[in-house]
């Protein structure tokens, strides 16, 4: 494919009542990376980075560190190792090197399926389209394979449910109630969102990473810390039963149709900070003050 840099995207935000809204506008040239809120985005659902976006309708230039160029809150959106990888598959396959893609390129293949609330259009044309049903066993050892170095050939369904950070595999995937073995990339109404967590013989607890991430949450539940919902899925394979952890998503709100979404925003793309860089960030905690500031800010829309 004929490889067009992208040079401007629309940034929209779905709120919690699965009502999507235009937040504003990115746009790339030779300078950098900026951005533009919507006109009555910020005064009807307050700024979506309170400590390095002003609340007006400025066109504001993004740091060239420490996200790629672009402002906090959108580097905030882009994959980490493991999708990253994946992306660079999908991207080599189509004749196009990573050395040319810039971070608004990679906004746009994350389009809709990105973690959080924000949405980035026009999709990439080398993003994969998402799927009705998958097999959980294939996507679990296609991951696996891939991030053993055993395969170059990337799953279509995998690069769909590849785009959350981190850089061990796992997959964003959408299953209805009760039902873990019917899994898909793209959401039905009433599906669960679910983040799951496969294995790899070269990960440190080999393919036990699961069941002990499983025990420490069941500890935590033990002590009264509340985690997140989650489910051990047992999982038959070719190569024996695999334990892959499955964690409830947090930023998305099934109750509604269409499902919503809570925004989400780390502290390091809050404070333009760099996580891979030791900093004040991790020698001092975060002040309550500030923690309270944000969250007021970021309570303001649904």
């Amino acid at each position: 494919m004929a490889f067009k840099p992208t040079q401007r995207l629309n940034v929209t935000r779905t709120l919690s009542t699965g009502e999507r809204v235009a937040a504003g506008v990115l746009a790339q040239n030779r300078q950098g990376v900026f951005f533009q809120y919507a006109e009555g985005y910020v005064e009807q659902h307050g700024n979506l980075s309170p400590f390095t976006l002003n609340s007006d309708l400025t066109l504001q230039p993004a740091p060239q560190i420490p996200h790629q160029g672009l402002h906090g809150v959108f580097g905030d959106c882009l994959p980490d190792g493991w999708g990253l990888l994946l992306q660079d598959r999908v991207f080599r396959q189509q004749g196009i090197a990573p050395t040319q893609l810039t971070a608004m390129d990679r906004l746009a293949f994350v389009g809709h399926r990105g973690m959080g609330a924000l949405a980035f259009e026009p999709i990439s044309e080398a993003a994969p389209t998402q799927g009705d049903h998958e097999d959980l066993p294939t996507l679990g050892l296609t991951a696996q394979a891939v991030f053993d170095g055993q395969t170059e050939d990337v799953l279509s369904a995998l690069v769909a449910a590849g785009s959350s950070g981190g850089a061990r595999p796992k997959a964003q995937l959408f299953m209805p109630p009760d039902k873990p073995t019917t899994c898909r990339t793209d959401a039905k109404p009433g599906d669960d969102a679910w983040l799951v967590k496969f294995t790899s013989q070269h990960l440190p607890l080999g393919h036990d990473e699961g069941l002990c991430e499983a025990a420490y949450l069941e500890l935590a539940n033990t002590a009264g810390l509340e985690p997140p919902e989650w489910q051990l899925l047992r999982v038959p394979t070719s190569q024996g039963e695999r334990a892959w952890l499955a964690i409830k998503r947090f930023d998305w709100v099934h109750q509604a149709h269409p499902a919503g979404r809570l925004h989400m925003h780390s502290a390091c793309g809050l404070l333009d900070a760099d996580f891979r860089t030791p900093s004040s960030l991790s020698v001092f905690p975060l002040h309550r003050e500030i923690l309270t500031t944000v969250i007021a800010e970021l309570r303001r829309s649904p």
